[in-house]
């Protein structure tokens, strides 16, 4: 019940914003990998769904917060479904694509290998599992200790390093992992530069994020994202 409470309107009014990058990046990696129909697990209030729904996907979205649901039926209607991670409402073999934006680490360890479990199951063969959560191995954690941005939701339960999360996806039945992604680079990605960075001219940020989403410099980055196909 005390998540859940976590979980209220202010919660998904402050974190649940549409990322141009991602939503772009979603969209590159379907068209080439032929992706048609996709489920977005922990929606939210739908926003990345709704924008990939307008560029001609078959989207899907599910969330277990009865505040998300408002919110997301409101973009996207009736195909947004109460569900949870560990429990997905589809059919096997079903889906192209299955992503999950901020949700892993809001699992326990034995409820992440059920959510991958289940996405073996709905996903077809050779379709996409598209992730991203707080990168634990980021110099920002180092840096910034207890006041490090993933350390200030009370929700997660459980944070990953690359490599500690492309070792549980594998042992899940996944391969080909992919960390860095085309994408558009204009406007830059300006969360990223905080402080005094946000003053540095929209070239240099456009440079920078280039260089933090499709170059090896994703590592630093407070989160990370990362690609999977079934097998």
């Amino acid at each position: 019940r005390s998540s859940m409470i976590h979980y209220d309107k202010s919660y998904f009014i402050k974190r649940d914003h549409l990322d141009r990058h991602l939503a772009d990046t979603l969209a590159l990696l379907a068209h080439q990998r032929q992706a048609h129909n996709l489920l977005d697990v922990g929606c939210g209030s739908a926003n990345l769904i709704a924008d990939l729904e307008k560029r001609g996907f078959d989207s899907f979205g599910i969330d277990h917060s009865w505040e998300a649901l408002k919110l997301a039926r409101n973009n996207l209607g009736r195909r947004i479904l109460r569900a949870s991670a560990t429990h997905l409402p589809f059919q096997n073999q079903s889906l192209d694509l299955v992503t999950a934006i901020s949700v892993i680490e809001h699992l326990r360890l034995q409820e992440a290998r059920t959510f991958l479990s289940e996405v073996q199951r709905v996903l077809k063969s050779g379709g996409t599992l598209f992730l991203v959560t707080p990168n634990f191995s980021s110099p920002w954690r180092l840096l910034q200790g207890k006041s490090w941005f993933a350390f200030t939701d009370p929700t997660h339960k459980h944070y990953f390093t690359p490599r500690s999360l492309t070792n549980l996806i594998l042992e899940s039945g996944f391969t080909n992992p992919v960390f860095s992604f085309k994408t558009t680079y204009v406007p830059p990605y300006n969360w990223e530069f905080p402080g005094i960075a946000g003053r540095l001219p929209s070239l240099v940020k456009s440079i920078l994020t280039f260089l933090l989403i499709s170059t090896l410099l994703w590592r630093i980055r407070n989160s990370f994202w990362l690609a999977v196909r079934k097998r």
